[in-house]
């Protein structure tokens, strides 16, 4: 209904699960509790560099999330209070001596798998940059390559399509009625205009490609090729 093809649904496919990703990631940063500051650094990480933070966050950042259903609620002095009885036990108890119920203690190298987190990060971000920068200036200078390829290729036709009607014409004493009676094939994706003059003594010849931004023109009264380019369509050739 919408003129969809299976190309372009896989396309919107790649586009549409990456960003469902990156919000369960953001929401679920949001709503869990984190060791240290580690909340904040996740939630920028995932903020500043979407794809990457994403893709890090899930086998690594919720490992690093507190079980509120486990952990044992800090006092001001640095002890805690036991998840399953609420008796006061030491901040790095592991299990309650009153009840037995074991408490989650925070990791110690927490701060240290961030920080090399950060830093994969940073160096994920730099190669991101770094790439879009090439890219940026590859890809035009890519395109302007292949135009002129294209526009050589519809260049070399018509000289060739020029050479064969003045063979044709030595050959036989007259115009040729179509390019085909002389033999020319025009090249892939290469249009070829061959018109007479009206008294048969003449003939103009226009050339382009497809893909290209160029066309050309030549007569039978000069050897000069003229172009113009295709979108200027009231405009005048002029010499190559």
């Amino acid at each position: 209904m919408f003129g969809f093809g299976i190309p372009e649904l896989i396309i919107l496919l790649c586009m549409f699960v990456p960003f469902i990703l990156w919000l369960v990631a953001l929401v679920d940063i949001i709503r869990s509790d984190f060791t240290g500051n580690n909340k904040v650094i996740w939630l920028l990480i995932v903020l500043l560099v979407p794809l990457i933070g994403m893709i890090l966050y899930f086998p690594i950042g919720r490992k690093q999330k507190i079980d509120k259903n486990l952990t044992a609620a800090m006092s001001v002095d640095g002890d805690k209070f036991c998840t399953a009885c609420g008796k006061e036990i030491k901040a790095r108890a592991e299990i309650c001596p009153e009840c037995g119920v074991s408490q989650q203690v925070a990791s110690v190298g927490g701060n240290k798998s961030i920080a090399t987190v950060t830093i994969v990060i940073v160096v994920g971000f730099g190669l991101v940059v770094g790439v879009g920068v090439l890219a940026a200036i590859a890809i035009p200078q890519f395109s302007a390559y292949r135009m002129k390829g294209y526009d050589s290729s519809a260049l070399s036709d018509l000289r060739n399509a020029k050479t064969s009607i003045e063979t044709f014409i030595a050959n036989n004493g007259k115009l040729p009625n179509t390019l085909e009676e002389t033999g020319m094939k025009p090249s892939l994706n290469v249009e070829l205009y061959y018109e007479k003059s009206g008294d048969d003594r003449g003939y103009v010849i226009v050339s382009d490609h497809s893909k290209g931004d160029k066309m050309y023109l030549t007569t039978s009264e000069t050897n000069e090729i003229s172009w113009k380019y295709k979108k200027d369509e009231n405009k005048q050739f002029i010499p190559l």
